[in-house]
Protein backbone atom coordinates (compact mmCIF):
# COMPACT_ATOMS: atom_id res chain seq x y z
CA UNK A 1 0.00 0.00 0.00
CA UNK A 2 1.36 3.42 -0.94
CA UNK A 3 1.94 5.92 1.84
CA UNK A 4 -0.13 9.10 1.84
CA UNK A 5 2.97 11.09 2.82
CA UNK A 6 5.58 9.38 0.65
CA UNK A 7 6.76 12.71 -0.78
CA UNK A 8 8.30 13.66 2.55
CA UNK A 9 10.78 10.77 2.31
CA UNK A 10 12.94 12.99 0.11
CA UNK A 11 13.63 15.37 2.99
CA UNK A 12 13.96 13.07 5.99
CA UNK A 13 17.72 13.67 6.07
CA UNK A 14 17.24 17.42 5.92
CA UNK A 15 19.41 19.72 8.01
CA UNK A 16 17.58 22.87 9.08
CA UNK A 17 19.25 25.96 10.52
CA UNK A 18 16.69 27.47 12.89
CA UNK A 19 17.31 30.56 15.00
CA UNK A 20 13.60 30.89 15.79
CA UNK A 21 13.30 27.79 18.01
CA UNK A 22 9.53 28.04 18.21
CA UNK A 23 9.52 31.72 19.18
CA UNK A 24 6.61 33.89 18.06
CA UNK A 25 8.86 36.50 16.45
CA UNK A 26 8.69 37.36 12.73
CA UNK A 27 10.50 34.84 10.55
CA UNK A 28 12.60 34.72 7.38
CA UNK A 29 12.31 31.34 5.60
CA UNK A 30 14.90 30.31 3.00
CA UNK A 31 14.98 27.39 0.54
CA UNK A 32 17.52 26.37 -2.09
CA UNK A 33 20.95 24.87 -2.66
CA UNK A 34 24.48 26.06 -1.81
CA UNK A 35 23.66 29.56 -3.03
CA UNK A 36 21.44 29.83 0.05
CA UNK A 37 22.79 27.22 2.50
CA UNK A 38 23.63 28.27 6.05
CA UNK A 39 27.15 29.38 6.87
CA UNK A 40 28.31 28.27 10.30
CA UNK A 41 29.95 31.66 10.84
CA UNK A 42 26.84 33.58 9.82
CA UNK A 43 28.56 35.30 6.89
CA UNK A 44 26.09 34.45 4.13
CA UNK A 45 23.33 36.65 2.73
CA UNK A 46 20.51 34.73 4.55
CA UNK A 47 22.05 35.66 7.92
CA UNK A 48 22.71 39.23 6.82
CA UNK A 49 19.14 39.52 5.57
CA UNK A 50 17.61 38.18 8.78
CA UNK A 51 19.62 40.75 10.72
CA UNK A 52 18.64 43.63 8.44
CA UNK A 53 14.97 42.62 8.60
CA UNK A 54 15.10 41.92 12.33
CA UNK A 55 13.63 38.47 11.72
CA UNK A 56 14.77 35.13 13.02
CA UNK A 57 15.94 32.71 10.32
CA UNK A 58 14.81 29.23 9.34
CA UNK A 59 17.02 28.02 6.52
CA UNK A 60 16.02 24.81 4.71
CA UNK A 61 18.64 25.20 1.95
CA UNK A 62 21.10 22.35 1.44
CA UNK A 63 24.24 22.09 -0.68
CA UNK A 64 23.99 20.12 -3.91
CA UNK A 65 20.26 19.45 -3.78
CA UNK A 66 17.74 19.48 -6.60
CA UNK A 67 14.80 21.74 -7.35
CA UNK A 68 12.54 18.80 -6.52
CA UNK A 69 14.14 18.57 -3.08
CA UNK A 70 13.56 22.27 -2.39
CA UNK A 71 9.98 22.13 -3.68
CA UNK A 72 9.23 19.17 -1.39
CA UNK A 73 10.82 20.98 1.55
CA UNK A 74 8.71 24.05 0.77
CA UNK A 75 5.44 22.13 0.67
CA UNK A 76 6.31 20.25 3.85
CA UNK A 77 6.84 23.64 5.53
CA UNK A 78 3.77 25.17 3.88
CA UNK A 79 1.50 22.35 5.08
CA UNK A 80 2.85 22.20 8.64
CA UNK A 81 4.43 25.48 9.69
CA UNK A 82 3.54 28.35 7.33
CA UNK A 83 2.56 31.66 8.89
CA UNK A 84 1.09 34.54 6.84
CA UNK A 85 3.65 36.87 8.43
CA UNK A 86 6.61 34.84 7.10
CA UNK A 87 8.96 36.27 4.49
CA UNK A 88 10.14 33.54 2.10
CA UNK A 89 13.09 33.48 -0.31
CA UNK A 90 13.33 30.48 -2.64
CA UNK A 91 16.50 29.86 -4.69
CA UNK A 92 16.05 27.76 -7.85
CA UNK A 93 18.98 25.44 -8.51
CA UNK A 94 20.32 23.71 -11.64
CA UNK A 95 18.52 20.92 -13.47
CA UNK A 96 21.64 18.72 -13.21
CA UNK A 97 20.67 17.24 -9.84
CA UNK A 98 19.05 13.89 -9.12
CA UNK A 99 15.53 14.50 -7.79
CA UNK A 100 15.63 11.73 -5.18
CA UNK A 101 18.03 9.22 -3.66
CA UNK A 102 17.61 6.03 -1.67
CA UNK A 103 16.43 6.39 1.96
CA UNK A 104 19.38 7.25 4.17
CA UNK A 105 21.54 8.75 1.42
CA UNK A 106 22.51 12.35 2.24
CA UNK A 107 20.62 14.86 0.05
CA UNK A 108 23.91 16.62 -0.75
CA UNK A 109 24.77 13.64 -2.98
CA UNK A 110 22.01 14.62 -5.43
CA UNK A 111 24.38 17.07 -7.10
CA UNK A 112 27.37 14.86 -7.84
CA UNK A 113 26.14 11.91 -9.86
CA UNK A 114 26.14 13.51 -13.31
CA UNK A 115 29.75 14.60 -12.82
CA UNK A 116 30.56 11.07 -11.64
CA UNK A 117 29.26 9.38 -14.78
CA UNK A 118 30.99 11.96 -17.00
CA UNK A 119 34.43 11.42 -15.50
CA UNK A 120 34.64 9.16 -12.41
CA UNK A 121 38.42 9.35 -12.09
CA UNK A 122 38.54 13.14 -12.11
CA UNK A 123 35.75 13.85 -9.63
CA UNK A 124 35.86 10.87 -7.32
CA UNK A 125 39.37 9.49 -7.20
CA UNK A 126 39.06 8.75 -3.48
CA UNK A 127 37.17 5.73 -2.21
CA UNK A 128 34.50 7.73 -0.44
CA UNK A 129 31.06 6.63 0.77
CA UNK A 130 29.55 8.80 -1.94
CA UNK A 131 31.53 7.12 -4.70
CA UNK A 132 30.61 3.69 -3.34
CA UNK A 133 26.94 4.67 -3.28
CA UNK A 134 27.12 5.88 -6.89
CA UNK A 135 28.93 2.75 -7.98
CA UNK A 136 26.64 0.32 -6.11
CA UNK A 137 23.48 2.02 -7.38
CA UNK A 138 24.70 3.06 -10.80
CA UNK A 139 21.88 1.54 -12.87
CA UNK A 140 19.09 3.04 -10.76
CA UNK A 141 20.72 6.46 -10.50
CA UNK A 142 21.55 6.53 -14.19
CA UNK A 143 17.90 5.74 -14.98
CA UNK A 144 16.80 8.65 -12.78
CA UNK A 145 19.36 10.94 -14.37
CA UNK A 146 18.45 10.12 -17.96
CA UNK A 147 14.70 10.07 -17.27
CA UNK A 148 14.20 13.06 -14.99
CA UNK A 149 17.25 15.33 -15.21
CA UNK A 150 16.19 17.11 -18.37
CA UNK A 151 16.00 20.84 -18.84
CA UNK A 152 12.38 20.64 -19.94
CA UNK A 153 11.36 18.65 -16.83
CA UNK A 154 13.15 21.25 -14.73
CA UNK A 155 11.46 24.19 -16.43
CA UNK A 156 8.04 22.54 -16.16
CA UNK A 157 8.44 21.99 -12.42
CA UNK A 158 9.73 25.55 -12.05
CA UNK A 159 6.72 27.02 -13.87
CA UNK A 160 4.22 25.01 -11.84
CA UNK A 161 5.92 25.86 -8.57
CA UNK A 162 6.20 29.60 -9.31
CA UNK A 163 2.50 29.73 -10.19
CA UNK A 164 1.58 28.20 -6.81
CA UNK A 165 4.13 30.32 -4.97
CA UNK A 166 2.97 33.61 -6.45
CA UNK A 167 -0.69 32.78 -5.87
CA UNK A 168 -0.29 31.67 -2.25
CA UNK A 169 2.71 33.67 -1.01
CA UNK A 170 2.51 36.75 -3.21
CA UNK A 171 4.52 39.82 -2.21
CA UNK A 172 5.75 38.06 0.94
CA UNK A 173 7.93 35.77 -1.17
CA UNK A 174 10.69 35.99 -3.75
CA UNK A 175 11.99 33.37 -6.19
CA UNK A 176 15.59 33.85 -7.41
CA UNK A 177 17.26 31.77 -10.13
CA UNK A 178 20.72 30.48 -9.33
CA UNK A 179 21.51 29.21 -12.84
CA UNK A 180 20.74 30.75 -16.24
CA UNK A 181 19.21 27.70 -17.91
CA UNK A 182 16.00 28.09 -15.90
CA UNK A 183 15.25 31.50 -17.42
CA UNK A 184 17.92 32.74 -19.85
CA UNK A 185 16.37 36.21 -19.96
CA UNK A 186 17.56 37.29 -16.51
CA UNK A 187 20.85 37.59 -14.63
CA UNK A 188 21.46 34.79 -12.14
CA UNK A 189 23.52 34.11 -9.04
CA UNK A 190 25.87 31.72 -10.84
CA UNK A 191 26.76 34.42 -13.34
CA UNK A 192 27.49 36.87 -10.53
CA UNK A 193 29.64 34.24 -8.84
CA UNK A 194 31.56 33.38 -12.01
CA UNK A 195 32.15 37.05 -12.80
CA UNK A 196 34.61 36.95 -9.90
CA UNK A 197 36.68 34.40 -11.81
CA UNK A 198 35.88 31.27 -9.80
CA UNK A 199 33.97 28.25 -11.11
CA UNK A 200 30.99 27.29 -8.97
CA UNK A 201 32.18 23.67 -8.95
CA UNK A 202 35.48 24.62 -7.30
CA UNK A 203 34.09 27.45 -5.18
CA UNK A 204 34.22 27.12 -1.39
CA UNK A 205 33.14 30.70 -0.68
CA UNK A 206 30.01 31.30 1.39
CA UNK A 207 27.03 30.95 -0.98
CA UNK A 208 29.57 31.09 -3.86
CA UNK A 209 29.86 34.86 -3.47
CA UNK A 210 32.42 37.30 -2.13
CA UNK A 211 31.47 39.02 1.11
CA UNK A 212 30.77 42.22 -0.82
CA UNK A 213 28.40 40.37 -3.15
CA UNK A 214 26.71 38.60 -0.24
CA UNK A 215 26.08 42.03 1.21
CA UNK A 216 24.88 43.40 -2.13
CA UNK A 217 22.49 40.49 -2.61
CA UNK A 218 21.16 41.19 0.88
CA UNK A 219 20.48 44.77 -0.20
CA UNK A 220 18.79 43.67 -3.43
CA UNK A 221 16.45 41.26 -1.62
CA UNK A 222 15.71 43.73 1.17
CA UNK A 223 14.91 46.42 -1.39
CA UNK A 224 12.44 44.07 -3.07
CA UNK A 225 10.48 43.52 0.13
CA UNK A 226 10.51 47.26 0.81
CA UNK A 227 9.84 48.53 -2.72
CA UNK A 228 8.40 45.60 -4.69
CA UNK A 229 11.02 45.50 -7.46
CA UNK A 230 13.68 42.83 -7.97
CA UNK A 231 16.25 42.98 -10.76
CA UNK A 232 19.78 41.70 -10.25
CA UNK A 233 20.95 43.66 -13.29
CA UNK A 234 20.28 46.85 -11.36
CA UNK A 235 22.87 45.90 -8.73
CA UNK A 236 25.39 44.24 -11.07
CA UNK A 237 25.12 46.36 -14.25
CA UNK A 238 28.64 45.60 -15.47
CA UNK A 239 28.31 41.82 -15.81
CA UNK A 240 28.39 40.83 -19.46
CA UNK A 241 26.14 37.88 -20.06
CA UNK A 242 26.88 35.10 -22.52
CA UNK A 243 24.28 34.27 -25.13
CA UNK A 244 22.43 31.17 -23.96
Amino acid sequence: MFSDTSYTSNITQQRIHDTCQGKSSDRLIVFGDSFAAHDINGQGWPDFLSQDMDRCLINYAEHGTSLYYSVQAFFDYFDKDYRPTDIIVFIVTSYTRLPVLHPGAPPVWQGGFLRYIENPKRWFNKKTKKEKYYRDNYQTLNFLATSLCSLQEHRNLYRLFVEFFNKNIGASGLVINAFPETDPAILTLAEISQSEGISVIDDSRVNHLSQDNNQLLTTAVNDYFNCGEFCLEKYWPDIKRETL
